[in-house]
Parts: C-alpha cells; structure tokens; sequence
C-alpha cells in the first residue's frame, strides 16, 4: 500500500505506453518514474510530398512546410487490401472483435497465432496457457478497444516516399493523432507556485525492440530534442534514456525477458 503523497513507478506497454504518458503529464507529482515500453504516438507521422494533381491527396496539416503534408495518399487510391484495412480501422473493427466474431473458433485462432508469433520458444503446455491467458483479454466485452480509432491512425506512405530524408525513414504505420514526443518535457515544468512538480529523481525510461515494428527513426529525435532540454541521455545525472533491447520485437519482455527486466530494474533501483 501506498502511503499518503508516495510516489510510485508506472510502466506501459504499446497503447498503453501512450495512456500512461498522458496520465504522467496530467500528475506527474505522483510518480517516481516513468517507463514507456514501445509506446506507440511518440513521435508525428511522417511529412509526405504530394502526388501528381490526379491523385486524391489530403490536406496540408498547419504548421507543416511547403509542399509537405503529414498524410498519405487518400483511401481511394489506395490498393483494395489497404482500402478494406482503412474501411476497418474507421468502423472500429478490432483484433479483440474479429476473435469474438469467430465464436468457437476463437481459441483455436489464438493457438495459431502464438504459434506463429512464437514459435517453439515454450514448451505445448505454456503456449497453452498463453494462448488462453490471450484469448480471454480478447474474447471479453469490448470496452477500452474503441478508443483505438480515436487516439490512433493509420498511414499508408507510398513506396516511393520511403527513401530516407537525412537520416530518417519515413513508413507505413500507426500514429497518434496527437503525438506525445514533444510533451514529455513538459514533465519537468514548474507546477503552481513554481514549484517543481516531478522529483528531483524521476526518469523517463523508454524501451523498444531492435525489430520492433513500431520504431521509426524519427524516435531517435525525438529522445534527442529531450535529451538538449534536459541533460545527456543515459541517465547518470540525466532524466531521460533510451534503450533498444537486442533480440526483441513488439513484445520485448517476451522476446528478452532479461534485458528487458535488467532495463527497468535499473529506473526502480534509481
């Protein structure tokens, strides 16, 4: 139990990296630390050049230079397959209905997926369990899901968009529509009275994957731009770090569970 005004750790995970990032901005006195664990939305979607005047492209966003949008090309010029994703994302289609919809079907489903995802790493009675233990986050009313499409967005970046700008790739995935990369400094503003709200040890933790398929380079920036305002990454006497855990993808703390835990253990034993 937590004492009264006792700061805690708090640690999210993909979308939940995103939430708890926002609730850190909202009462960042509450916490003594704060690990984003292959957040999605830290950083903006990529800047694209418009098509030809044919295409159907969308609108600059403001802010954005010339020539430059932060869109991709619209769903009618999209491929079918990418069309039907975009139709899906905007009805709220979600992972956890399509296992619902699958009735009987749905933990037969899961076992595949674990399977492919994983493949023999366990033995056939932990990918039993796992399988289930997954089915049933899926498989539950709906509830928190629905807010995918309100917080997140798919960009499709055509394959001659891709090429590196200076030393970023730009490419296809799921962005935040309100990116939370250039808030996190805000952690570190004075509160009321101008009184600093975060402790004087809190750090920012941020883990991803080597082959996380939501790291885009533009994170690199992003911690960097952190790092000016605050002090030099790694922590020593820094605020901020970011670590790439070697042999991992989405679900780093699956895929190396001790680099993974040797990373966290260090900001809790801060």
């Amino acid at each position: 139990m937590l004492g009264e005004g006792q700061r805690f750790h708090l640690l999210g995970h993909s979308l939940g990296g995103y939430l708890t990032a926002q609730y850190a901005l909202k009462y960042p006195e509450t916490l003594a630390s704060l690990s984003l664990v292959s957040p999605v939305g830290l950083t903006s979607a990529p800047k694209l050049h418009p098509p030809s005047s044919s295409s159907s492209f969308s609108s600059e966003t403001p802010g954005s230079k010339a020539g430059l949008t932060s869109r991709c090309y619209l769903p009618t010029n999209l491929p079918l397959g990418l069309r039907l994703v975009d139709l899906a994302w905007r009805l709220n289609v979600t992972p956890q209905s399509i296992v619902r919809a699958l009735g009987q079907k749905g933990p037969a489903f899961a076992d595949r997926a674990v399977a492919a995802r994983f493949g023999n790493r366990w033995d056939s009675q932990k990918n039993s369990i796992i399988s289930e233990y997954l089915y049933h986050l899926q498989a539950q009313s709906a509830s928190g899901e629905y807010a995918l499409n309100s917080l997140l967005e798919p960009i499709f970046v055509p394959s001659s968009e891709r090429a590196k700008e200076g030393d970023q790739e730009r490419k296809s995935g799921v962005y935040a529509r309100k990116p939370i990369g250039a808030e996190l400094a805000k952690l570190w503003l004075p509160g009321d009275k101008q009184k600093q709200r975060v402790d004087p040890e809190f750090r920012l933790n941020v883990l991803f994957g080597d082959r996380d398929w939501i790291w885009h380079d533009s994170v690199r920036d992003t911690m960097k731009n952190l790092d000016t305002l605050l002090g030099t990454g790694g922590f020593g006497d820094a605020r901020s770090k970011l670590t790439i855990v070697p042999s991992s993808g989405h679900h780093l703390y699956l895929d190396n569970p001790s680099s993974f835990n040797q990373s966290i253990l260090s900001v809790l034993s801060k």
